[in-house]
């Protein structure tokens, strides 16, 4: 899955949440993307040149990706192939939380965690687990062996995603689920099983919002909603491209349709998501990030990631910078001063993090 908003007691970690793997994306975060995304010259070109606050970095044998980016202005938090480090905003030498670096194991992959007072709370695949800010011995607070890495929550709940290997008259198929748990632990408690593979759940306002775009060829397909306290999810009238979606308080914004990549991004009245939707962006995302009055998104354009914003009202987007030549984007992140984004060598599959003024 393409695994993203001031800090509270307990805050989901994604300021732009991002993730990568997206089921069924043809040309999501973390791949090496060379069609066109509809948006032609649109584009521009890279005026901006982002920099590195984290050099590139062999996070695992293999490079290793960093897939999730948050920053509380002065810390970057990042959710990692190897586990979750952290490093401070103006860069310098990463802190190990969960996991090490230079190291490679499935159990310790990290992608979506929230804070609680001084500890990070957060679901690695096995388990769901709490660890001090600073590193040091996780406590595991409950038992997830299915967990597939997207999980949100609202301070009280944690609503998360699994998946198994199911048996029928197609055979074997993986079956993707979603199920709860208090956020203190204990015994997850299911929901509903999802028609196909789930793309970018977020929860806004009480309901939960996500794509199912694993059966389409370039990954698109129907926009879901279901308020939290109900077990029947809605289909709505709208497409989207799988990618990152991204609320306010009044709207929901996701990517259009695109030939074979995300088009224009898109705005609807949560209250109303029947309602004609309006366009916010000439340009779409992978990622989508609402900060103060403008959006934020990551697209791929003739193989460069680029970053853009326009005002929430829409407007024509401007391209804030590329990813370094020869990287590809793998996560995306925003806060009140820059834009972030995980990129990892083509080549050498080395990780790091880059950062351009907003």
């Amino acid at each position: 899955m393409h695994s993203r908003r001031p800090l509270v007691a307990l805050l989901p970690i994604a300021l732009a949440a991002c993730s990568s793997g997206s089921s069924g994306s043809q040309n999501g975060p973390g791949l090496d993307g060379g069609t066109d995304s509809g948006g032609g010259d649109a584009f521009g070109g890279c005026s901006g040149s982002p920099s590195y606050v984290l050099p590139l970095t062999s996070f695992s044998p293999n490079g290793g990706t960093v897939l999730t980016i948050t920053s509380d202005e002065t810390i970057l938090y990042l959710g990692a192939e190897t586990g979750l480090f952290s490093l401070r905003v103006a860069g310098g030498s990463v802190t190990s939380i969960f996991g090490k670096l230079g190291t490679s194991t499935t159990s310790s992959t990290v992608q979506s965690f929230w804070f609680s007072g001084s500890n990070v709370l957060f679901i690695n695949g096995q388990n769901y687990l709490s660890v001090p800010k600073t590193g040091g011995s996780p406590t595991t607070l409950a038992s997830l062996p299915n967990a597939h890495g997207q999980a949100v929550t609202d301070g009280t709940t944690i609503y998360f995603v699994t998946n198994a290997f199911a048996t029928g008259d197609g055979g074997v198929t993986m079956q993707y689920a979603l199920s709860s748990i208090p956020v203190a632990g204990g015994t997850p408690k299911p929901i509903l099983t999802f028609d196909g593979p789930p793309d970018q759940l977020i929860l806004s306002g009480g309901s939960l919002y996500w794509i199912d775009a694993g059966n389409t060829l370039f990954g698109s397909g129907p926009l879901y909603t279901m308020p939290v306290t109900s077990s029947t999810p809605t289909k709505t009238g709208i497409q989207a491209m799988a990618g990152q979606l991204a609320a306010d308080d009044t709207y929901l914004y996701y990517s259009s349709v695109g030939s074979a990549a995300p088009g224009p991004a898109m705005r609807v009245q949560k209250s109303d998501l029947t309602a004609v939707p309006m366009q916010v962006s000439n340009l779409g995302g992978q990622w989508l990030a609402v900060q103060g009055t403008e959006l934020y998104g990551c697209v791929v354009d003739g193989g460069r990631y680029q970053a853009w914003k326009t005002p929430l009202t829409g407007g024509t987007a401007t391209v804030l910078a590329c990813a370094p030549s020869g990287t590809t984007a793998q996560g995306f992140g925003v806060d009140s001063n820059n834009v972030y984004m995980s990129v990892t060598q083509s080549s050498s599959r080395e990780s790091g993090v880059v950062a351009v003024p907003r």
